[in-house]
This record gives structure tokens, sequence and C-alpha cells, in this order.
């Protein structure tokens, strides 16, 4: 159903088998934005029927969660997936905290509970416009996402690194948000404590404002540190859209690292997605080279730029079978830069909860890599005739 753009407010998608419900919801939004043009889906659509109903101009989703709770939540994860970032909406016909709780696990970033009001559809449309206005890929503070070809490559290392080299370079304020809500190791590697994580920020959204930011967050030289969850709660594997965080915090730094755990799943997706570049970190035996490769190929197939994924060889001078040039035949790409294997530095640091010496093989290395994410845009890589079929022997 074709949804024309609304100039006064958002266009939406409800999602809603109940004719009672569907004709309340639909009444409270016209009185409080009488030009908004609704598209209503009497039943809830697979996934090929969301994709199409998922209209470029639609700027919100409400979904009817009461209904049919498990078709209702299985639709948020789908529009998680197709559309990361799409601000949904969840109307219960009653309080119900579980339900709740599954449907923010899910994405939902606001709800709307009958008894109806106007306040509370007020609330409801004034949190999509901000969102809709909100910083976006390209908008804010330059965001990087790290993420590991595989795990123990060193990925949190290089962020953590990397993060605090953007301070050392006159950035006046830097994020570091370790992201992986399974196995976040940034507090465990920093010696750091705080009494809230990333959870906490998305569980707050609709109300996070720079004093609740400012205590989630825990500050170490100089630099933000957004922690995980230092205990595996229940239902952190099912995160799907960190847009909320993500959104939220390119307004108010000048740089942004995030620290993921991997690039499967919706959360990750959705990290890749927000992103402004991607660092891939791999290093160089073979088996780790052939995760690196699964990567790329996962991340393109749902419409991850490749042209935004830089490759970091971690280290760099260990025997393990490749050299950094041909980890990037293999990959065919370029190789942003090489770190080299400093594992005593590394070892001694990671013991006292420190990070690595600037003046370190491996600090001076991090100072090399920032410089060459500063030099620009990626210039497409040229390869020679016949390095497929080359490449294709290295994992025979």
């Amino acid at each position: 159903m074709p949804m024309p753009s609304d100039k006064t407010g958002p266009a939406a998608i409800l999602i809603s088998p109940e004719t009672r419900l569907t004709e309340e919801l639909t009444g409270w939004l016209r009185q409080e934005r009488k030009s908004l043009e609704v598209a209503v889906l009497r039943s809830y659509p697979n996934r090929s029927q969301l994709a199409h109903a998922l209209h470029p101009q639609a700027r919100f989703l409400l979904v009817d969660a009461s209904s049919k709770p498990s078709a209702a939540l299985e639709t948020m994860a789908e529009v998680a997936r197709l559309k990361p970032g799409l601000p949904v909406v969840a109307a219960l016909s009653a309080e119900d905290p579980d339900l709740i709780l599954k449907c923010v696990r899910q994405g939902a970033m606001e709800f709307l509970v009958a008894p109806f009001s106007a306040e509370q559809v007020r609330t409801v449309l004034s949190k999509v416009d901000r969102i809709a206005g909100g910083a976006g890929p390209g908008e804010g503070a330059r965001t990087l996402c790290v993420i590991p070809a595989k795990g123990g490559c060193g990925a949190s290392t290089v962020a953590s690194h990397l993060a605090l080299e953007w301070k050392r370079r006159g950035n006046k304020r830097i994020l570091l948000a370790d992201l992986d809500p399974l196995a976040g190791t940034l507090s465990f590697l920093l010696k750091l404590k705080s009494a809230h994580s990333f959870a906490d920020v998305l569980l707050r959204s609709d109300e996070i404002d720079e004093d609740i930011w400012k205590a989630m967050v825990c500050p170490s030289q100089g630099v933000d540190m957004l922690l995980a969850p230092e205990t595996l709660a229940e239902g952190m594997g099912d995160l799907r859209d960190p847009t909320p965080l993500i959104r939220f915090a390119r307004g108010h730094y000048d740089g942004i690292v995030l620290d993921a755990g991997g690039a499967y799943g919706p959360w990750n997706l959705g990290l890749a997605d927000l992103a402004d570049e991607i660092l891939l970190v791999t290093h160089c035996e073979i088996s780790v080279v052939y995760a690196a490769l699964r990567v790329l190929f996962h991340l393109e197939s749902h419409g991850i730029d490749r042209d935004k994924i830089r490759l970091v060889v971690n280290r760099a001078g260990r025997d393990l079978g490749l050299s950094p040039e041909r980890v990037g035949e293999a990959l065919d790409m370029d190789v942003l830069y090489a770190l080299p294997e400093d594992a005593d530095e590394i070892h001694d640091a990671l013991v006292d909860g420190k990070l690595v010496s600037a003046s370190s093989a491996f600090g001076k290395a991090v100072r090399g890599l920032a410089e060459a994410l500063a030099g620009g845009t990626k210039k497409p890589r040229e390869q020679p005739a016949g390095a497929r079929n080359r490449v294709l022997t290295l994992f025979t």
C-alpha cells in the first residue's frame, strides 16, 4: 500500500488483526497528526510480505504485540533484519512486563499500552520524530566498528588502543563501546568496574539524556568507556537493534569506536550498518583468513558495502603461514595496515590493566593505523589476471 510522505509527522505502518485496536490506534494517530498516512496490515506478514510493505517513506512501524505475541515478536525480528534503524512501537492491550521485555529484545523502542491516550501517542510520535531526525551514518561523530574474523584475533586490543590514539590526535570526546553482549572483555582487559552497561542504555533509550549517559559510561585515560554487562543476563543473545544507542552517541562525540563480538546476527549486522567504516581484524593463520572470507561474504550478502570495510592484519611477523600481502590477495582486498606481533608488551599491559606504551612496537603501529584511517577513501584494488584462481588454492 503506497504511503505518501507526511511533512508534519512520520508515515506509519500498523500491523494488527484486531479491528477494534486498529480503529482505536488509527483514530488517536490521526487526532495527533491529521495528515498522517497510516497503512494497515490486518495480519502478521511473512518475510516477503513485510519486505514489500516496508515502503522507503515509512518512518515507523506499530505492531500489535498482544493479539499474537509470538507472531508479533517474529515480525519485529524481521524488521530488524530487513530495515535496521526503523523505529518499532509495540501496542499492548494491557500491562505485561514479560512481553514488554521480550519486545525490547526484538528491537521495540517505545510502547503504547491500553487504555490509549493522547499523551501516550504524542510521546511516541515525538520520540519517532527525534529518531528520524537524528544523526545516521555519515552524520555526527565518525563511527568505526571493529570486527574480528574470529575470536582471538585481538580485535578488542586493536579497538581499545585505536580509541586512545584518536584521543591523542586531538579529538575532544571519544567513546569506546564494548558492544559484545555475550563475551565483552574490555572491562577485564582494562580492569574497569561500572555499575552500568550498554544494556542499561537500551532499556532507558526512551529517556536517555546527557545526565543519564554520563552515569552509564566509565571514563578512563580521557576516553569514555561503555562496557558490556559483567554477567550474562537472559536474552542478551537476542538483542537486535543498536540504533537508539548509536544515534545518541553520534551527537555527543567526535569519534566512536565500536568493539563488536563478531559479524553474525542482527545485532552485529546493525552495528556494521550504522558505522561509517568497518575494521575487519584478522591474522596470518590460514584458518583465520578463511574465517575472514566468510565474514566478508556474510556482510555483503546482507547489504553492507564492501567499500567501507578496511582490512587489518594483526600479529604480522608471527610464523602462521601467510604474509600480510598473501592475506590481502586471499581476501581480494588491500591491507590497510599490518600490526606487529608484540606478545610480551601486550601481556604485561594486560596483567596491569593498562594499554600498551605508545613507544612500543605495537603502540607505534597503532599510530600508523590511525594515520592510515585518516588517509581518505580507499582506492579500488587492481587484481592481476588469474589472481582469484590462485587465491582459491589457499583453501583447498
